[in-house]
């Protein structure tokens, strides 16, 4: 069994990012595509890309027309 030193760094989510990312997950049906949550939560971002047609559709561009990335939604980044 591996020690908890040895374990992969997860970040911590505060409880309004676990929100965030879960109506995300529900609403762009991530889970339909076969991925668990903790997954998605690893990298949002390309999940999103891979499977959530609605996340491409949404107004997420920066005033550029450059697309924004969660990270500056979440003004994380």
């Amino acid at each position: 069994m591996a020690s908890p030193q040895n374990a992969p760094q997860t970040p911590r989510l505060s409880d309004e990012e676990l929100e965030y990312y879960g109506d995300l997950y529900i609403q762009c049906r991530i889970r339909e595509a076969g991925v668990d949550f903790e997954n998605f939560l690893g990298n949002p971002e390309y999940y999103l890309q891979k499977h959530a047609r609605r996340y491409h559709a949404s107004n997420d561009t920066d005033g550029n027309g450059r697309r924004r990335s969660l990270r500056e939604f979440l003004r994380l980044g």
